[in-house]
């Protein structure tokens, strides 16, 4: 039965008044009950439940688009369960579909904690078909990836296992989709460049135990230490466009005043640039090794 408002009873001094009250838009309905039309269940035994709406999910969505549309029975789905997913990465994606942040956003200071949730939301993203979730946990990943070396402690007791257990993580997700090795996915050029990177600028006194921490997770991990291989092989060879130009990489040469130990360092030449730390071969400090630069 049809329902009518009586405009000469309450009902439209409620609807003057309501109008007044809260914000507009879709990100106020996310896992409301009230104008849910699909519940979606999820964890481990779909003990967590969202409160969702069909064209949100399907607006982000390709899978869910799918599932309620395919045939006549995705509208008649009262209740979807998502099965065999990290539920912290799922409640991120059903937020991201209104345009809201996660609650389950890692709070630890600890870089690995967001490298983990990055990749279990990539996972997600994938596997749900959510394009603009997987571009965002790719970008995050890479954020923390640089943060994670920047602030590596070499010294640290669990390093190893930790540094190891990222390259893994990112390789069995690398190849989660079709089961084929990809050089080029972007979580894998992410890790290479990063690690290349770093040990070429690093200068401090751990130098020598960064390159082994690469090495010895290069050896462990045989896809990385192949990657790994041709991405320096291909980053030495002089790259030449279509009007035959060349391009040059600019490098200073330090040597020791102690030892004599000397290590070649890349610089930007428009940039004035005062290189402090410890040798890598015998621990002496300046706080610029630009004076003992080699002309």
């Amino acid at each position: 039965m049809a329902m009518k408002l009586d405009l000469n009873s309450g009902d439209e001094a409620q609807l003057r008044d309501a109008h007044m009250c809260g914000e507009l838009g879709y990100a106020r309905y996310c896992d409301v009950k009230a104008l849910s039309d699909i519940t979606v269940r999820y964890g481990q035994e779909g003990e967590r439940v969202f409160y969702g709406h069909r064209i949100m999910l399907c607006s982000v969505s390709r899978w869910f688009q799918a599932a309620f549309t395919v045939n006549l029975q995705g509208n008649e789905l009262q209740e979807i369960t998502l099965e065999d997913d990290d539920t912290d990465a799922v409640q991120h994606m059903l937020y991201h579909a209104y345009g809201l942040p996660s609650p389950s956003l890692p709070t630890a200071s600890e870089w690995l904690d967001h490298l983990r949730y990055n990749l279990n939301l990539y996972q997600v993203a994938e596997k749900y078909s959510v394009p603009s979730l997987a571009t965002m946990s790719v970008g995050c990943f890479k954020r923390h990836w640089d943060s994670y070396l920047d602030d590596i402690d070499v010294a640290g007791e669990d390093v190893y296992h930790s540094y190891q257990d990222v390259v893994q993580r990112v390789y069995i997700v690398a190849r989660a989709q079709d089961g084929e090795h990809r050089r080029d996915h972007p979580l894998v050029k992410i890790l290479l460049d990063g690690t290349i990177t770093h040990q070429r600028i690093s200068i401090t006194k751990d130098h020598d135990k960064i390159l082994d921490l690469f090495t010895k997770a290069a050896d462990d991990v045989a896809e990385f230490g192949r990657d790994i291989f041709v991405h320096m092989m291909n980053s030495t060879k002089p790259k030449t466009d279509t009007t035959g130009c060349i391009s040059i990489t600019w490098t200073n040469k330090f040597t020791c005043p102690e030892c004599e130990h000397a290590w070649i360092r890349t610089h930007d030449p428009h940039v004035s640039e005062v290189v402090s730390g410890h040798c890598p071969e015998c621990d002496t400090y300046f706080s610029d090794w630009n004076t003992q630069r080699a002309s």
